[in-house]
């Protein structure tokens, strides 16, 4: 595999798992604590979604040599258009009983509501921190599995067969993480 600056998305996205695991010490992975909110899952929040922005610039650079840097929306119609399949990418939370599709709102051609959210606090923190919220840093984080490991497949191997997620994922390392992709991919 190709070590993309030494695969620095992943180990920002490692770090932020690790964030998880402490904030699973003090309140539990259940949808009833999704609303939940407070200074550390605002911090996750805006970190996994900035993140997002960034891979998801690269992915669409390797999809289409276009710029496509810009807006989410710009990333939703050129993702939707080549590889609409990331849509349905559902991420597992073993130990948590959650099943999240980060992204499942692309296929309405809507913007998932954690990167909403994201915006709203980032431009206006104080009238939204409630959205800063377990529910949203859960599905950033989710949605940052799934940009980057679609990132570093075609990355590493110039294809977008999804077959090919077992030897990614076997060089990315990711047995202890919070999330987990489709277990066929492992």
């Amino acid at each position: 595999m190709k070590h993309y600056n030494r695969l620095t998305h992943w180990d920002l996205y490692l770090t932020l798992e690790d964030d998880l695991k402490k904030v699973a010490r003090y309140v539990e992975f259940d949808r009833r604590n999704g609303a939940v909110f407070s200074i550390e899952l605002s911090r996750i929040l805006q970190i996994a979604s900035s993140e997002n922005d960034v891979v998801l610039r690269l992915l669409c650079g390797r999809l289409n040599a276009v710029d496509t840097s810009g807006t989410m929306d710009e990333y939703r119609a050129e993702i939707m258009r080549s590889w609409p399949s990331m849509a349905d990418e559902k991420v597992f939370a073993p130990g948590h009983d959650l099943t999240l599709m980060p992204w499942k709102r692309w296929k309405q051609n809507e913007n998932p509501n954690w990167w909403r959210a994201y915006n709203k606090i980032k431009h206006e923190r104080e009238r939204y921190f409630t959205r800063a919220n377990l529910r949203n840093a859960l599905q950033s984080v989710a949605a940052l599995l799934v940009s980057i490991s679609y990132f570093y497949l075609i990355d590493a191997t110039m294809t977008m067969d999804v077959h090919l997620f077992r030897d990614v994922l076997r060089e990315l390392k990711n047995e202890s993480g919070v999330f987990r992709l489709n277990a066929a991919y492992y």
